[in-house]
């Protein structure tokens, strides 16, 4: 017959999980600020540092960094979806579409972690992926009635403002402290180029899916994860498009990313291409010093070796438990029968 749990029991269990809850909500109140000065690829140990907690305490509540971005920035994501809702139900709808880019423009000014979220779609999940997927609905129409006006020059399509949230979110890295200022300016600037009146040709917009192509991506100055997240991401719009995965073929300038794409594909029960190569991969970036006790290479020391790792890996050591999990660690993998697998390494 099993015990009933005593009082003091019940009270210790009342305990803990008051304690992860504030655990929880501390977290969520620092990768808030960290990602809003710093972007989405701040250093978590910086979120930890700043909540109060150990790294273990910011991974037992968030696995992965993307399970955090999501998180923190869901509410945002809504805000931006309903700003797009409200502008369609403007009277006006050039009013709408201006209304609704202000208020874009001014969310990215206040935080640079959400304007990395609504310029890429590195590592999204469903619900995020939902309310953009709604936001754009909702603009794409209110496009069509601002041009059925005569306010909204004819030649623009919704996808243009991805290019105008881009180069917004590079006037407000490029400006310190003038930056509120510079983006309402740039604003000005971008409605009255987005005017039927007096309006040039423009040249033709890309097709639209590869809008969709680079929507996935993200730029180079960001550190692992993101050029995983990118190969990836490439991966999976090729197997949209109609490629299948024995007709997909690439390169990089690193064997060690595709080892790690292999590996993440694999993980996430994505189809694999039909081999790979990868060539003199860096296997292991975990700056141990028996790696290169026996290494003579006139270009890559030891000491070298250890800055270019720490310099490529985003969130701290690159020994611990975590980036063994975030796929920074392959020699431990073996592909075995899953796919002809090569790689060729020394002269």
């Amino acid at each position: 017959m099993a015990r009933s749990p005593t009082a003091k029991t019940i009270a210790l269990q009342r305990e803990l999980r008051a304690d992860a809850a504030a655990n929880r909500r501390r977290i969520l109140e620092a990768a808030r600020a960290v990602f809003a000065e710093r972007g989405i690829d701040a250093p978590l140990d910086e979120i930890a540092r700043q909540a109060g907690v150990g790294n273990a305490t910011l991974y037992r509540r968030f696995p992965t960094r993307d399970l955090l971005v999501a998180a923190v920035f869901e509410a945002r994501v809504a805000e931006y979806a309903n700003a797009a809702t409200e502008a369609l139900r403007a009277p006006d709808p050039w009013a709408g579409f201006c209304q609704f880019a202000q208020r874009v423009f001014a969310m990215q000014a206040a935080d640079r972690g959400l304007s990395d979220v609504l310029t890429m779609t590195a590592r999204p999940t469903e619900r995020l992926e939902e309310l953009r997927q709604r936001a754009y609905t909702d603009f794409a129409e209110l496009v069509r009635r601002a041009q059925a006006a005569g306010e909204l020059r004819a030649d623009f399509v919704p996808e243009d403002f991805i290019l105008l949230v881009l180069a917004n979110q590079g006037v407000l890295r490029g400006t310190g402290d003038a930056a509120r200022l510079a983006s309402q300016r740039f604003l000005g600037l971008v409605l009255d180029g987005c005017r039927a009146a007096g309006a040039h040709a423009l040249p033709a917009p890309p097709p639209a899916q590869r809008y969709a192509a680079t929507q996935g991506l993200v730029r180079p100055e960001h550190r692992f994860p993101a050029p995983l997240d990118n190969r990836v991401t490439a991966y999976r719009w090729l197997l949209k498009q109609g490629f299948s995965a024995e007709n997909i073929a690439g390169d990089s300038a690193g064997g060690n990313l595709t080892i790690t794409t292999l590996m993440k594909l694999r993980g996430n029960g994505d189809p694999l291409p039909a081999a790979a190569a990868a060539l003199s991969p860096v296997a292991d970036l975990s700056d141990k010093d028996e790696l290169f006790r026996d290494v003579r290479d006139p270009l890559l020391q030891p000491r070298a070796a250890g800055i270019f790792n720490r310099s490529y890996v985003a969130h701290g050591d690159a020994r611990d438990a975590v980036c063994r999990r975030s796929w920074l660690m392959p020699e431990q993998t073996r592909f075995g029968a899953t796919m002809p697998f090569v790689s060729s390494q020394g002269s």
